[in-house]
């Protein structure tokens, strides 16, 4: 990647965070209790993870511990197939009957795979605001037609790259934007809160298990997420590392909840 990009990405990261805490006057800054909190989102939900059994098995497992509150992030279309929801109906008639209704589904973007790989372009780089209004206003016009109902959760766009003026388009359809250290709020003040993903890319359970308690035990955050991919369910070493990284966060005393109990 030439430099001049990297730069251009880096400052559209930053414009993106000073735009969440200087946020119009018009939103609500009466300070919202999240201290002692963990969240746990599971993105990429699309037809890819359903047909390989991932979905199936992650949830499988989430429901045998307990996990009963979760953020799915929905990946509405396809850039090699716009209506890849109508296209699976065993995923949507999955979804409709496991998820919907019991849990928060949010936005994944509305392709979310990288334009341009090579470059480090993400689907939201560099938009304008009415660049990002159309990409909101189709993922939201393809889950109202596919499930009848508005998402009810969060706008999460591909890694950091995105403008501060997407930023607060996405704000305006969505009631907060999770991206990886920090949750965007509509109606309150910005949630310092760095996402973790200790199943991702498993090399072996004792690496896996010994950097996320080093790194808890570090920072000591007084807010956790935790992020699951249904794709990591692959490796033979997942339900061992989740169910260490659920009893270091139960020990500490973190207590679960969603985005849309504390943001409400």
């Amino acid at each position: 990647m030439k430099r001049r990009e990297v730069i251009k990405i880096g400052v559209t990261g930053i414009l993106a965070f000073t735009a969440g805490l200087l946020l119009p006057s018009r939103l609500s800054r009466k300070p919202v209790k999240l201290e002692g909190r963990y969240f746990v989102e599971i993105h990429d939900l699309a037809p890819w993870v359903y047909k390989a059994g991932y979905l199936q098995k992650l949830n499988e497992y989430l429901d045998e511990i307990g996990i009963n509150k979760r953020e799915y992030f929905l990946i509405p279309s396809n850039k090699d197939d716009k209506d890849i929801l109508e296209h699976n109906p065993e995923f949507v008639n999955y979804v409709k009957q496991e998820i919907l209704g019991k849990y928060i589904i949010g936005h994944h973007g509305l392709l979310h795979w990288p334009m341009d790989e090579e470059r480090g372009l993400f689907e939201f780089t560099y938009l304008n605001r009415e660049e990002t209004r159309q990409k909101c206003e189709e993922a939201i016009r393809i889950h109202k037609k596919i499930f009848g109902c508005l998402p009810d959760g969060g706008e999460v766009p591909p890694n950091w790259s995105f403008s501060a003026e997407a930023l607060e388009v996405f704000l305006e359809y969505y009631p907060y934007v999770s991206v990886y250290k920090f949750v965007f709020v509509k109606n309150a003040p910005p949630l310092i809160a760095e996402a973790y993903l200790p199943t991702s890319g498993i090399e072996s359970f004792e690496k896996s298990v010994k950097t996320f308690r080093e790194e808890i035990e570090y920072y000591d955050p007084t807010v956790v997420r935790i992020v699951f991919h249904p794709q990591d369910t692959r490796s033979k070493d997942f339900r061992e590392v989740a169910q260490q990284v659920f009893n270091l966060i139960e020990s500490k005393g973190y207590e679960l909840s969603t985005y849309k109990e504390v943001f409400a």
